[in-house]
């Protein structure tokens, strides 16, 4: 099924965890990372260092398990958000991978509650570090070399200008036909299906 929770190591870790939580507890833990997620860039930690050795003294849990917990709930919703799966049926994917039906009918509600925020801020934000600004090129003739006289080799050079959050950079590349038709086909097929989304 391909809109399903991934179960990763790390996932399957942090579930037993989360079912040794208090249960008076757990609802606002998710409901204070479901917020987190909808003001936050999802680069940025969601909870300051005061605030985590606070979690950690009231959870009842090491700094490295309430990492894993916080890490593998925000994992969860993010991919409820891109596969935009139905809180019911998180409900049951949860379930399915042994936690509890309380703490999963909890991501559920969490998730019921505040996926159109956290939906509507993924689409805000790339998940690119760099974003593509213009695009240089040119075309060279090599006419002769050392080995063969009567050669023609022509190179297409690009220049892709790149911006990111520390500054701005150029990437130069380099294609001979082949490998600039591979490329051409290549963005075609992007195209194509980002032509089928709509």
């Amino acid at each position: 099924m391909s809109n399903q929770v991934l179960a990763t190591s790390s996932l399957l870790k942090a579930l037993p965890l989360i079912d040794s939580i208090k249960s008076s507890k757990f609802p606002l833990l998710l409901d204070r990372i479901a917020k987190k997620l909808e003001e936050n860039d999802f680069k940025t930690k969601l909870f300051s260092e005061e605030e985590e050795e606070k979690l950690v003294l009231s959870l009842g849990i090491d700094k490295e398990s309430l990492t894993l917990v916080l890490d593998s709930s925000v994992n969860i919703f993010e991919q409820a958000a891109f596969h935009m799966i139905k809180p019911s049926s998180l409900s049951r994917q949860l379930q399915s991978l042994n936690l509890s039906p309380d703490n999963a009918d909890l991501f559920a509600q969490a998730w019921g509650a505040h996926a159109k925020g956290i939906v509507d801020r993924l689409r805000r934000i790339s998940i690119s570090p760099c974003e593509l600004q213009d695009v240089s090129w040119s075309l060279n003739l090599q006419m002769a070399s050392k080995v063969r006289a009567k050669q023609r080799c022509p190179l297409a050079m690009m220049e892709f200008h790149l911006k990111s959050d520390e500054g701005s950079r150029n990437v130069h590349m380099e294609f001979n036909h082949e490998e600039l038709f591979q490329f051409y086909k290549t963005i075609d097929r992007i195209q194509s299906q980002l032509d089928a989304l709509k």
